[in-house]
């Protein structure tokens, strides 16, 4: 096996740092495929730059998700009325960021119609120490 196609990724080559309790959210939200690349893509962007925000455009969202360019705006969509992340629009750019505030994502509201109930859901996810 030729050793150029063999990875072997490093933190010292740079890192996306993300709360876990935020990393442990996104895997419990009901996301599409298409969604979750494209909100990995945001937080690469953002979190991986120790930014809260970042200027990325259609096409380059559709080059880094391998997903068509057409359906990009419609996923972006979705994400933004679900609360997931904010966009406001800037020339031919889009200045996307994540919202933290993960309870006030839409679906939330109908999953988790109490706080107590997330606690209590999120010490099951959690790893046991």
């Amino acid at each position: 096996m030729n050793s150029n196609l063999i990875k072997s990724p490093q933190l010292e080559d740079g890192y996306t740092r993300i709360a876990n309790e935020l990393m442990e959210v996104i895997s419990l939200y009901p996301f599409t495929g298409g969604e979750l690349r494209v909100l990995f893509v945001i937080l690469r962007s953002t979190y991986g730059y120790k930014c809260k925000a970042t200027n990325i455009s259609l096409n380059e969202l559709a080059r880094k998700t391998n997903l068509t360019r057409r359906h990009i705006p419609n996923i972006l969509k979705t994400l933004r009325t679900d609360g997931v992340i904010t966009v406001v629009r800037l020339g031919n750019k889009n200045v996307l960021g994540i919202n933290k505030h993960y309870l006030r994502w839409r679906l939330w509201i109908k999953v988790v119609p109490k706080l107590s109930d997330f606690t209590t859901l999120m010490n099951c996810a959690s790893p046991k120490e």
